[in-house]
């Protein structure tokens, strides 16, 4: 078979020097990239198609060339291809390919232009740093592969579906292509859209939001999952890549998957975008690829920094927002404010159960290190010195009166704390200064709340006509715990949330006890729950 050679080097007069690889087979050793005189042979870029055409057969991969015929490594090529317009491959490492393709390689064998990539050098020179190649084509594949094991490692599952059997030639066709054509560019397109968009795991995303969102969302698309998980857990910097996912997918809706007439305002919308106009077919794809490569390293930063795993808690925290207010609405279906604005059952009780209250809230719960059940001993021995003759049931009465306070005082002081957490985070203070003043009004009214629950004997009181008032505050008090360990979890990105999850657990755990002579707590004790779980 008549080769006549490779060009290895032009004279000075501009002849061409050639050699045949042939002759140096069993002479080498095949798995290196370097050599000790290294002649490297120069081939136009187009000589990589038949093997990415092959996807099934080869593996163009990072600086090199694969054969995987059996589903594993026949022969390992390196080659430089870490330039726009060329490929170069050791002079005798292509001694490694067989008769039939050195045919198809000399088709391409050009005059050496230039010299080795830094890239290819690095890799494969002793002592050499590894670098990482600027192809677009193989930072794509990196950045996806990367992507894929960091999910494994810190989620447990993918935010990519695995390509099917079928569809894994995709994600190796994709590539800058040597040649500035209409049907490469709509494959390219298509392989693209299908690995980046179509692929997106909308079963896990729908994990890390809201059962009502569920069926709020059930006929989106895939990029919508990605958008309202972004947004839930206010990911920063989302907008332009949602945009960039938008847009290609559009691109391939009205241009390969369609007649390009058929929604010519929507095409020339992403014509425009990606600026194929001025860039044409190849240049267009590159930028096209450099987006998807942005987006990439964009969840690899999201999913680096656990803004993901960490804020697993806020769909559940939304859902018993949403339970309690449900529960809000039941006690006074036509507003929460018909609920709250009958204060009669505070103002009711007996003024001096009223100043013992007030003297227990200013004068002793702030120091008062003791259980509910010291306090309420506490509390009898205080009614007891202002009134020596007491019965049980004056005692029993008095007590009523304080969790009464209490728990009234708890809703009005948390709600005032959260204001100013609200206030705090609008003027950009620092995240230990919004929750510094917020935490200490949070542990006080724990500390109101629990001891009101050991005050009141419930199934005493459940038939008083001032208990659904009662409810209605303890179902606010817990309803702001709940904006409170969201917020938290939201924005408190260097302070320990699983305190606050759990204080609001055991507060709505709490309330549900209160709450059930009155209305459904199923879903809301269900809920707490399960978000306990998780935040253990």
């Amino acid at each position: 078979m008549n080769i006549d050679g490779f060009i290895i080097r032009v004279d000075e007069r501009g002849n061409e020097i050639r050699r045949d690889p042939r002759e140096l087979r069993g002479a080498m050793y095949h798995s290196s990239g370097w050599s000790h005189n290294p002649i490297f042979v120069h081939f136009k870029k187009d000589v990589l198609d038949r093997y990415y055409e092959r996807p099934s057969k080869y593996i163009v991969g990072d600086l090199s060339l694969i054969w995987h015929d059996t589903g594993t490594v026949e022969h390992f090529l390196p080659i430089d291809d870490d330039h726009d317009d060329k490929v170069c491959v050791l002079f005798d490492r292509l001694a490694l390919l067989s008769d039939e393709e050195l045919l198809h390689w000399r088709i391409y064998n050009i005059h050496p232009q230039g010299e080795s990539s830094k890239t290819y050098l690095d890799r494969y020179v002793p002592g050499g740093i590894p670098t990482e190649s600027n192809r677009p084509e193989h930072r794509f594949r990196n950045r996806y592969s990367a992507l894929r094991q960091l999910c494994s490692t810190n989620l447990g599952w993918n935010l990519f579906c695995p390509l099917e059997s079928n569809d894994e030639y995709r994600l190796q066709c994709i590539r800058v292509s040597s040649a500035d054509e209409q049907k490469k560019f709509d494959e390219l397109v298509t392989n693209l859209t299908i690995v980046l968009i179509d692929s997106l795991n909308v079963y896990d995303l729908k994990t890390l939001l809201p059962q009502k969102q569920h069926k709020q969302f059930k006929d989106e698309h895939t990029i919508a999952w990605l958008k309202h998980v972004l947004g839930l857990h206010s990911i920063e910097d989302a907008q332009d890549h949602l945009c960039f996912l938008r847009k290609l997918q559009n691109l391939r809706s009205s241009s390969t998957a369609h007649r390009k007439g058929c929604d010519p305002t929507m095409y020339q919308d992403c014509v425009t975008y990606f600026d194929l106009n001025k860039l044409g077919n190849l240049q267009g794809f590159t930028g096209i690829l450099q987006q998807a490569i942005d987006f990439l390293e964009f969840l690899i930063r999201v999913v680096e920094r656990a803004e993901l795993i960490r804020k697993s808690e806020l769909p559940l925290l939304y859902d018993l927002n949403e339970h309690l207010h449900a529960l809000l609405q039941t006690l006074s279906p036509s507003g929460n404010g018909g609920v709250f604005s009958d204060e009669r059952w505070i103002n009711e009780t007996v003024p001096e159960n009223r100043k013992i209250a007030h003297h227990l809230m200013t004068n002793v719960i702030d120091e008062f290190e003791g259980s509910p059940s010291d306090l309420m001993s506490h509390c009898e021995s205080l009614i007891t010195s202002k009134n020596p003759n007491a019965n049980p049931s004056d005692i029993k009465t008095t007590l009523i009166d304080i969790a009464k306070k209490f728990i009234w005082q708890a809703e009005r002081g948390f709600r005032y704390g959260m204001n100013l957490l609200y206030q705090s985070k609008a003027i950009d203070l620092p995240v230990d200064e919004c929750f510094e003043d917020s935490a200490e009004r949070a542990a006080y009214s724990k500390k109101l709340f629990e001891y009101c629950q050991v005050c009141v004997d419930l199934d005493e009181i459940k038939n008083c006509d001032w208990y659904r008032q009662y409810v209605a505050w303890h179902l606010s008090y817990a309803n702001l715990h709940i904006l409170y360990a969201y917020e938290h979890v939201l924005h408190a990105d260097g302070l320990d949330s699983m305190p606050v999850i759990l204080d609001a657990v055991s507060v709505v755990q709490g309330v549900v006890d209160v709450a059930e002579k009155v209305v459904n707590v199923d879903a809301v004790r269900k809920t707490a729950k399960d978000l306990a779980q998780i935040a253990k």
